[in-house]
């Protein structure tokens, strides 16, 4: 079995990264939108992205955009970002994996930066997003700037549940708690206690 050669940090290019598994292959999973652009917890950097069963074969890189970004910088700029820091770190083409909001940037990536891509699978992502859904990011985005994480977690998983029935009164109550442990475990560096 391979040892997992788990690591967390920022790329020189500023960009965050957890890492995990020791295959010979690079894979980069661009990261759907978090509220924070760090590295996750390492107790849940695996975990959060499932891919477990690869590491065997890849070295894995969930990697999430540059903290800090100033109003007005687009999903171009991002794939660029990623362009720039695949090209440095890692001299030529990646296998990518774009989940959600990471999706749509690496829609951008593949088209701009095809030299850099080796196969690209995209995952929960859109090329556009739908009234409900540019709804839902305002409603999200607004509660994250008041810092009510889980409202914020509770509103987006919200919107995947069932609009009536018994199936949605038991969704709730596990969005909920999900909620929770997910503001507590991936916003817990704004508390007291560390979250490594």
């Amino acid at each position: 079995m391979t040892r997992s050669n788990a690591a967390a940090g920022y790329f020189r290019s500023g960009l965050p990264y957890n890492r995990s598994g020791r295959g010979l292959h690079i894979l980069v999973v661009f990261q759907g939108l978090l509220f924070e652009n760090k590295p996750l917890p390492r107790r849940m950097a695996s975990h959060f992205i499932g891919l477990q069963f690869l590491e065997e074969d890849y070295t894995i890189y969930l990697v999430t955009r540059k903290p800090g970004l100033p109003a007005g910088y687009s999903m171009q700029n991002m794939a660029d970002d990623y362009a720039a820091t695949i090209r440095e770190e890692f001299g030529g083409p990646v296998d990518v994996i774009g989940t959600s909001t990471g999706g749509s940037i690496a829609q951008h990536f593949a088209a701009d930066h095809p030299d850099l891509v080796r196969r690209l699978v995209l995952h929960s992502a859109a090329h556009t997003l739908g009234e409900a859904g540019k709804a839902l990011q305002k409603q999200v985005g607004d509660l994250a700037q008041q810092c009510r994480w889980r409202e914020a977690y509770a509103a987006m998983f919200g919107f995947l549940l069932p609009h009536a029935g018994a199936k949605r009164r038991v969704g709730k109550v596990a969005v909920g708690i999900g909620s929770y442990i997910l503001a507590e475990c991936l916003l817990c560096g704004q508390r007291t206690h560390p979250i490594w």
